[in-house]
């Protein structure tokens, strides 16, 4: 069922293949071409996967993706608002679940997590649904948010201001400490940006030293940190550390060219006493490095740096006056690496199979790559356009190969 599927959306990218042919040129500029040669290492491992059928499939959904992406490269900027239909389903699930009818659709409270989270008829959950895992759903929050974030102009509207609660709403429900992490971080790099970090720190100084004041909030906090875990279990990053170690053993086997992409899902990682385990590396580098060898792992690593590079780069073109203050886009790409780079380091990011977060970081990949490449060639403006830059490029009729 799930090949027809994917077999469907690709015959679907296939009736755009002009306008795909034509934003084909994206593929080699930066920082999209280093996620293509990544995929493209993908398909070849094919060829030694001790998984191969597997390997094949997952390289095919995100290249099937990667293919609907540049069918609408000039309007993909949008893609905050399909990330929020995401997150709008599984918050139908939610409240469908609060009744408990049907168990189907009831909060997922995997055993392995049943010390974690709120209390809520008589067991703890997390904010997870059939179809969305916690880990999903917060860190697409987090995208969602900071995007929304950093395209506020002028003043904070109230569609903004829900928008931004709902998503820090989901974040807090995950009870996932590396979405709220990465969306702290890259709130303050917005935030900084436009020079209120100064007050923002003296807000945060306030608010902090009232909170100390209230031992129940405190309380609560304290429990959202340490997720009811163990010394040790915080020590091992929720036993992750047992899991890269577990990784780093199987890399020692096949350095060289790894098990295939994603060939991991059949193995098991990180195995405990009952045979039980993990099937990804929870660390996008090591899942590139395991699945890919050790060109995979150094992929993995330039497309973190590459992001954070070609982001500074289109900030510093920006300030130099190029586009229109209420179109400029920078400060949204160099905050998405916060979120983007704490997913990367505690799970397994761009480098697991096909998800909702792949479906952000690619949409996010193509808009940033459509973006650079045009913002080159934008003549200054007088004027004070208020959409995003990319719909004010294609309007221009621009042309980049």
């Amino acid at each position: 069922m799930r090949l027809c599927r994917w077999l469907l959306l690709g015959l679907v990218a296939l009736t755009q293949w002009r306008t795909i042919v034509h934003n084909s040129h994206l593929l080699f500029r930066p920082p999209l071409v280093f996620y293509v040669v990544y995929l493209m290492m993908a398909f070849v491992s094919v060829s030694y996967s001790v998984e191969p059928a597997l390997s094949l499939f997952r390289a095919g959904q995100i290249a099937t993706a990667l293919a609907l992406g540049l069918s609408v490269a000039d309007r993909i900027g949008n893609w905050p608002r399909l990330a929020a239909v995401y997150l709008a389903l599984n918050w139908a699930f939610l409240l469908i679940g609060l009744t408990g009818h049907p168990e189907s659709l009831n909060w997922r409270a995997l055993p392995s997590f049943q010390e974690a989270g709120f209390n809520a008829l008589q067991q703890p959950w997390r904010f997870g649904t059939p179809m969305g895992h916690f880990s999903q759903i917060s860190i697409v929050a987090a995208m969602v948010g900071i995007a929304t974030a950093a395209r506020i102009r002028d003043r904070i509207t109230l569609r903004d201001a829900a928008l931004l609660g709902w998503m820090m709403l989901t974040i807090i429900l995950t009870v996932s400490r590396t979405a709220a992490m990465g969306f702290a971080i890259g709130l303050l790099i917005v935030l900084a940006l436009r020079g209120m970090l100064a007050l923002v720190v003296l807000g945060g100084t306030g608010l902090a030293a009232t909170i100390l004041m209230l031992p129940q909030v405190v309380i609560a906090m304290t429990g959202f940190v340490d997720r009811g875990q163990s010394a040790e279990g915080l020590e091992s990053l929720t036993n992750r550390t047992s899991i890269w170690e577990s990784a780093i053993r199987d890399i020692d086997t096949h350095w060289m060219l790894g098990y295939g992409f994603r060939a991991a899902r059949a193995m098991v990682l990180g195995k405990q006493p009952d045979g039980s385990g993990v099937a990804h590396a929870h660390n996008a580098v090591l899942e590139a490095t395991l699945g890919l060898g050790v060109i995979g792992g150094v992929l993995a690593a330039l497309i973190l740096l590459a992001l954070l590079a070609c982001a500074i780069g289109v900030l510093l073109r920006e300030r130099g006056g190029r586009l229109p203050e209420t179109a400029r886009r920078g400060g949204e790409f160099v905050s998405m690496f916060a979120p983007i780079f704490f997913f990367s380091m505690l799970d397994s990011s761009f480098s697991f199979d096909y998800n909702p977060f792949l479906f952000c970081f690619v949409a996010y990949l193509i808009d940033f790559t459509y973006y650079r490449a045009f913002i080159r060639q934008v003549p200054c403006r007088r004027s004070a356009p208020t959409r995003l830059a990319t719909d004010l490029l294609a309007d221009e009729g621009f042309r980049s190969r």
